[in-house]
């Protein structure tokens, strides 16, 4: 019934629980309960991070994603699409629908309004990896920035807001109509 994940996790929770016991009741020296903690923590998270980005399970597959752009479009040096980080809440393919809350990088030759709710169809793909030895790692880069995948489409509808409150949606926000009065 419980994943193996899930399971770790609870095991973890119980023992740094057990920690706390024994340092009220048993009177157990702090500094070695608190090392045990931290390494039970450490677990916890990592426990937690691994397989938490479901985009990744669909990588060169045809999937149908709804959400939200929470950037201003960045336009391609070199062909007329635009870049959007685009806020992933549900992934659709021929098996069914989960939800996730993740980003994804969305390229697309449509200029879209930043907080704009989409159904975007196309294929997930990975980030490029650095292509020479002392190169640009957009894959690195994207992933300090929370981005695991990307995807080309061409195939987008506007849909019904999706009540998605995020500071840094509303802050690109603010920059489009910066420049929207600035640029006329």
């Amino acid at each position: 019934r419980f994943g193996l994940k899930t399971t770790g996790i609870v095991i973890m929770a119980m023992l740094l629980l057990y920690c706390i016991y024994s340092v009220i009741v048993r009177r157990l020296d702090f500094a070695i309960v608190v090392l045990i903690s931290a390494i039970l923590l450490s677990g916890i998270a990592y426990m937690r991070s691994v397989n938490s980005h479901k985009t990744y399970n669909y990588i060169n597959r045809y999937v149908t994603l709804e959400g939200k752009v929470i950037s201003v479009g960045e336009k391609s040096k070199s062909s007329d699409n635009y870049r959007y980080i685009f806020r992933v809440t549900s992934v659709t393919n021929r098996l069914g629908t989960i939800d996730t809350n993740e980003n994804i990088l969305l390229t697309t030759p449509e200029q879209i309004r930043c907080r704009t709710s989409l159904k975007v169809k196309g294929i997930i793909k990975e980030l490029p990896k650095q292509m020479n030895e002392n190169g640009f790692d957009a894959a690195k880069y994207y992933k300090s920035n929370n981005i695991f995948t990307r995807m080309y489409s061409d195939e987008i509808t506007t849909i019904q807001p999706l009540g998605i409150i995020s500071v840094y949606a509303w802050g690109h926000t603010i920059i489009e109509r910066i420049d929207d009065i600035i640029f006329r």
